[in-house]
Formats: structure tokens, C-alpha cells, sequence
């Protein structure tokens, strides 16, 4: 680790608290002082009369919009606020919505801009540290996920906004908002760890450990699991036996509500494992496979159960319709381009589009030429 996480980590242990209720309660590591920060409130305020005019055109994202805002308030995950004080360190998020129609849960998302500069060009995201990565790579989680026979998946719901941050940091995490355009803009402040920051991430991540840490001694192989089997909120794992699985499974979700987090959209190969979970904790509305079967999303690769099979989905269609006559550079490219494969395993395969590719380029053909028989 860099200096830098060695400070992160050493400001996360010293600053990190569990309420009574088990909640963590974190402080957000800045390196430079939130005092540097120039103004942010008139950006923000453009930035939600764009917002508005955009879900004004588009009637059933405004609907989706507002129940996210609304769930927030209820949750108390954000909570109205009186006007900045002048001398006092403030930040404004940006806000806007992300849809996302392979989720199984929540469609339309809220996202805020940490990243978005103030007057001196400095933004929330400058000054924040990003910290180290506390959980393994995505091909180590993968490799363990295909060396047991009984695999199951789970994830945390909405895991970010399970932690709260500090009152005293708040102010950093101010948005502005109304639910009709004949209001006034109201100041409202996040209280949980937000999505768009760039310690969230690492504060999410490191609960994690902490909460494995602190039972390693009382649940040694769950705390192993959480520890080793997680990427971000996303569980892989697997067991010898269905009945190490189902000790497994009661044994983290006991550990992870002590703390708050609730594990849901449970699947497995095996359908016993599936027998005790409440209906509304199993994964439903699964993703049709390649082979037209159900399947789930995991980690950008697509995971049957029935057939424990790992495969990877064909975007061609979805990009653009490919035909002979019709090919050209710009078509190949695309098509090449949508084969999402963070990890590498299609690249035995990948690597022949990438040489065709690579010869219409050395032919000098332009984009849109049609490529010759």
C-alpha cells in the first residue's frame, strides 16, 4: 500500500464506530482540508433545471425518479437542511438518473456527481482520498466459484446507504431538490455513504472486513467468506455439501444484519438450497443465456444455475444488424467493441476480431466504405 492507504486505513480505524444497532458510522478521509472547496450551489442548481426538464419529457422516468427521491426521505437517508452558513465548509452533488433495465430490483437509479468542480475548480472527489482495494480480484472470486459443487450467489441490498457518515461530514454531501417546479428548491443533506463519491467504494469495502475481523473468532469460515467471496456488494461462493452451504448461507446473513445488511437475490445450482430462503430474497426475473435458458448477471459474465455454466452474452443484435452487404468498418468495430469480457476468458477467440480488424485499417478503408468480398 501507498502512503496514502496507510493514512486511509489508519483514519478509517480510528474514526469508525458501530451505533448500538450494530449501523457503521464512518468519516469521510480527506486529504486536503473541505475548507479549500470553492462555491457549488449555483452549478447544482443548473444542473437540477436540466434534471427537470429532462423528466418532464420523459413522463414514466419522472414517476421512477421521484419514488427514489422518496424512498430516500423515508429510509432518512437524506434529510431537509437550513441554507449553508457563509463561513461553513459545503458541497452540493449533483444529481441524475441512470437506468439500468437488466437489474432485477431498481430500474432507475439516483447517481451523484462527485466529481462535478466548484468555483476554484476544486470538487468533492479532489480532495477525498480513494483508498486501497480491500477485497480480492474478480478472477480469483471466479477460479474459487468453480471449485466446489454446490455454488450459490447473494448480494447486499442498496449496501452503500446501510452506512452512515459522520453528522459532522454531511455538509460534504448537500443536494438540492423539489418534487414539482412550482416549489422552492429545498437543501436536503445525504447521510449514508453515497454512490458518486470516491470513498465510497473503500468505506463500503472496508465494513466488510471490519465485520469479518470482528467475528473471525465466533464464525470463522463465514468471516472468511465475507473476506474472500465478496466483490464489492456481489456474493460468489461455494461449499463441498449442500449442508455446509445452507449453514453458510444462515451463518452470513445473521452476521451481515447484525450490522445492517440484508442479503437478497439468492440463486443456486442446487435447488434445495433455495428451499428455506423467503420468496422475496431468491432472484426472480432472471436473464435469458445464450443458450435461451434462465440465468443471472455476475460480475459481467452470465451465470446458468440449472446448468452451472458460466457464459458470456452475444450484444451483436443489440448493437447493429450485421449483413454482408451492409458490413464496413464502423460495423466491425461495434460489434467487436460490445463483447463485454473483464476477464479476459473470451480472448483466445476476441483476439481473431481484432486482427480482421486491425487488416481493414492497414487496407486504408474509411468508415463507412463497404468492405470488399
Amino acid at each position: 500500500m501507498t502512503a496514502e492507504h496507510h493514512t486511509c486505513e489508519q483514519h478509517f480505524m480510528s474514526n469508525t464506530i458501530q451505533q448500538p444497532d450494530g449501523i457503521f458510522v464512518v468519516r469521510l478521509p480527506t486529504k486536503i482540508d473541505s475548507k479549500q472547496l470553492g462555491s457549488s450551489r449555483l452549478s447544482a442548481e443548473r444542473r437540477l433545471h436540466a434534471m427537470e426538464r429532462r423528466l418532464e419529457n420523459h413522463p414514466d422516468l419522472k414517476v421512477q425518479y421521484h419514488r427514489s427521491m422518496k424512498e430516500y426521505e423515508t429510509l432518512g437517508h437524506m434529510t431537509t437542511v437550513k441554507p449553508q452558513e457563509p463561513k461553513q465548509p459545503c458541497y452540493f452533488l449533483p444529481h441524475l438518473a441512470v437506468i439500468k433495465n437488466t437489474s432485477t430490483t431498481t430500474k432507475t437509479r439516483v447517481v451523484f456527481d462527485g466529481s462535478a468542480k466548484t468555483s476554484n475548480g476544486l470538487s468533492l472527489n479532489d480532495i477525498l482520498q480513494v483508498g486501497p482495494i480491500v477485497q480480492p480480484d474478480l478472477y480469483s472470486i471466479v477460479l474459487r466459484f468453480r471449485t466446489h459443487q454446490v455454488c450459490f450467489t447473494a448480494d447486499i441490498a442498496i449496501m452503500y446507504r446501510q452506512i452512515m457518515v459522520h453528522p459532522l461530514d454531511r455538509d460534504l454531501q448537500r443536494i438540492l431538490w423539489r418534487y414539482s417546479s412550482d416549489e422552492p428548491i429545498q437543501e436536503y443533506q445525504l447521510n449514508t455513504v453515497t454512490y458518486g463519491t470516491a470513498s465510497a467504494p473503500y468505506l463500503a469495502t472496508r465494513c466488510l472486513k471490519k465485520l469479518a475481523d470482528d467475528n473471525k473468532c465466533h464464525h470463522p469460515t463465514s468471516a472468511q467468506v465475507l473476506r474472500n467471496d465478496f466483490y464489492v456488494d456481489d456474493l460468489l461462493s461455494c461449499t463441498s455439501t449442500l449442508e455446509e452451504a445452507i449453514n453458510l448461507q444462515q451463518e452470513l446473513t445473521s452476521m451481515l444484519n447484525t450490522a445492517g445488511f440484508t442479503l437478497r437475490k439468492w440463486t443456486s445450482n442446487h435447488p434445495s438450497f433455495l428451499d428455506n430462503i423467503p420468496t422475496e430474497l431468491k432472484e426472480t426475473n432472471q436473464i435469458l443465456s445464450l443458450a435461451n435458458d434462465n440465468g443471472v448477471t455476475t460480475l459481467g459474465l452470465l451465470w446458468i444455475p440449472t446448468a452451472d455454466q458460466l457464459q458470456v452474452r452475444n450484444n451483436t443484435t443489440q448493437v447493429l444488424p450485421f449483413n454482408a452487404t451492409g458490413s464496413t468498418k464502423r460495423k466491425v468495430l461495434a460489434i467487436t467493441a460490445s463483447i463485454f469480457d473483464p476477464l479476459g476468458l473470451l480472448s483466445p477467440a476476441v483476439i481473431a476480431y481484432k486482427t480482421f480488424l486491425q487488416k481493414l485499417w492497414q487496407d486504408k478503408l474509411q468508415w463507412d466504405e463497404p468492405l470488399p468480398i
